[in-house]
């Protein structure tokens, strides 16, 4: 049970996406689709490991695919939860496929699909608009459940990327002007006097640079 201090403290929550899976390397669209991490992705992971050593985190969630399962494991935290509104946005008829054979088989609908609004939805997949009204309903619902807490949740790109776009203000589907690497921190903070989330950190990726390999235990 939450107190009237927990409810005056700042609820931070850490997004981290998943390590690198073999269709990161092959290029292909994920969506709601999986498949194995690599042994670069497994290298990432204890980078990670040690990078957030010592750090129990009081609810860590994950999307509850292989990729962000896997990535998640490598976190300390008091309780578990797998979250499906933490999922990709689901791409449909892209999926599994890499451009070679999008642009063979779906080449009208892919263009759609890039130039098309946030409303834009993809056969079986999902607009921009539907991928971020079910990640922000999981947003809001953080400060009231966990109020004062430290938070994690190991999510996708697409979908860090329009958290972060709507917390800047930008346009959901306005250009990339920023990437969001595997198992990179995006730090989230959410004010219980202003009632809104800001955007602490980006896409951090110190663990994965040399100068971090001196504290690297792999």
């Amino acid at each position: 049970m939450s107190t009237k201090e927990d409810q005056s403290l700042p609820t931070r929550l850490l997004l981290i996406r998943h390590a690198q899976t073999e269709w990161n390397v092959q290029r292909r669209f994920q969506g709601y689709g999986d498949s194995p991490i690599t042994k670069e992705g497994q290298e990432q992971l204890q980078r990670l490991k040690s990078r957030l050593a010592g750090i129990a985190f009081d609810v860590v969630y994950s999307s509850d695919l292989g990729r962000t399962m896997e990535t998640s494991q490598m976190l300390v935290g008091k309780k578990r939860i797998e979250e499906p509104r933490l999922r990709e946005r689901g791409v449909g008829i892209l999926e599994g496929l890499n451009l070679e054979q999008i642009m063979a088989e779906h080449a009208d609908a892919f263009q759609a699909f890039r130039s098309g609004d946030k409303d834009h939805q993809i056969d079986g997949g999902e607009s921009l608009q539907n991928a971020l009204n079910r990640v922000w309903e999981f947003l809001e619902e953080m400060p009231l459940k966990h109020p004062g807490a430290e938070l994690a949740a190991v999510s996708h790109a697409g979908l860090i990327r329009l958290i972060c776009k709507q917390i800047l203000g930008l346009e959901l589907d306005a250009p990339n002007f920023f990437q969001i690497p595997n198992t990179s921190l995006t730090q989230l903070v959410f004010s219980p006097k202003d009632l809104s989330w800001s955007l602490e950190c980006l896409a951090d990726t110190t663990h994965l640079q040399r100068v971090f390999d001196p504290l690297v235990v792999i």
